[in-house]
């Protein structure tokens, strides 16, 4: 009956189908979507208790690696991430690198295929949503370092995403709460002023006919209802407290917008229910049309961060960048400034959806 209701939406409206049931993409039909990127691979991760399988898409080929490791180690070496990463305090002392055990499992097996591409395309799985897979070694660097890489939370949303956004990256819209400098410095890039201290009115008037939308404000993962996870605005009758841009409200916008970038804390962060259906911000925006979204997937370090937007935006608006690619050149530049080497600082953000 729910396949029935289902093949019915689907007539309609074809994406929300694909996002709530999961419609299987055919190889063919990825393949042909990696052809026109030139040494391009997609890699789809696959958890079981004592499993992981790993399948890796070029143009003309499959591969498939089963790699054997228990969830009770996988499950280890994410918490060294957590304690090693995300927690990460230059005023306490590093608990290590243990946290890149994981490349062994998710990047060496694949590592023949990885070092001939150019551009990785991830479709994590589970708890791998959470890992930045960026920040994984391979021939004892991070992957970012030789390869361009986006993200999709499913491989059949590639074909929707490709179809969606404005097509060009010329104007931009940059809303600042509680970094304005940073959304100053951004709009100063576009030739255009800032929305300081944007309230919710102020950014649902000034989004349409945009090709660019940057939130430099803190965003919030209300793990108990996803759907009510947003971006904290300005609200001027409460001024101390903050005014939310809902997921269940970007859900029913209907947006024309090439890169949506939420320069704010766990932006990233989805739930994943047992079907790895992954409800959040990132979905929401897709849906609402968004061609790319760049996402957070930890609480950020200002700085840092203000260093890498500009930087990003900057490697944009050479033209000679796609948004992967630009991405990458920001986060190399952070990595090699003095004092924010740790991943901690520069691999957060990942780009999600259309790469180019």
């Amino acid at each position: 009956e729910l396949d029935g209701l289902y093949s019915r939406i689907g007539r309609i409206d074809a994406e929300y189908t694909s996002m709530r049931k999961a419609n299987v993409t055919s190889l063919d039909g990825i393949q042909k979507i990696f052809a026109s990127q030139e040494n391009a691979v997609l890699v789809e991760y696959f958890l079981r208790d004592d499993k992981i399988f790993i399948f890796v898409v070029t143009p003309n080929e499959l591969h498939v690696k089963t790699v054997d490791v228990s969830a009770n180690i996988l499950f280890d070496h994410i918490m060294a991430y957590q304690r090693e990463v995300v927690d990460y305090s230059p005023r306490q002392p590093t608990y290590g690198n243990t946290w890149l055990g994981l490349s062994s499992f998710l990047i060496k097996p694949i590592s023949e295929y990885l070092s001939k591409a150019n551009m990785i395309y991830f479709v994590p799985h589970n708890v791998v949503h959470y890992i930045p897979l960026h920040a994984l070694y391979l021939n004892n660097e991070p992957l970012i370092k030789r390869h361009a890489i986006a993200y999709s939370p499913i491989a059949s949303l590639l074909s929707f995403c490709r179809n969606k956004g404005s097509g060009s990256l010329n104007s931009c819209a940059s809303f600042g709460v509680d970094f304005p400098w940073e959304a100053e410095q951004i709009a100063e890039l576009f030739n255009t002023p800032a929305y300081i201290d944007a309230t919710k009115n102020m950014v649902l008037d000034n989004i349409q006919n945009k090709d660019i939308l940057h939130f430099s404000c803190h965003g919030i993962f209300d793990y108990a209802d996803p759907l009510s996870s947003g971006i904290l605005l300005y609200d001027k009758a409460y001024p101390k407290a903050r005014d939310i841009l809902m997921a269940r409200e970007i859900f029913n916008l209907r947006l024309y917008v090439e890169l949506v970038t939420l320069s704010a804390c766990k932006t990233g962060v989805n739930k994943t229910t047992s079907a790895d259906e992954l409800i959040g911000l990132t979905r929401a925006f897709l849906y609402a049309g968004v061609a790319s979204v760049i996402v957070s997937l930890w609480s950020v370090d200002a700085p840092s961060t203000q260093r890498l937007m500009l930087e990003f935006y900057k490697q944009l608006r050479n033209k000679k960048k796609n948004k992967a690619a630009a991405l990458q050149e920001a986060q190399i530049k952070i990595m090699n400034t003095k004092g924010y080497d740790h991943p901690y600082y520069w691999a957060p953000f990942i780009l999600v959806g259309d790469w180019v």
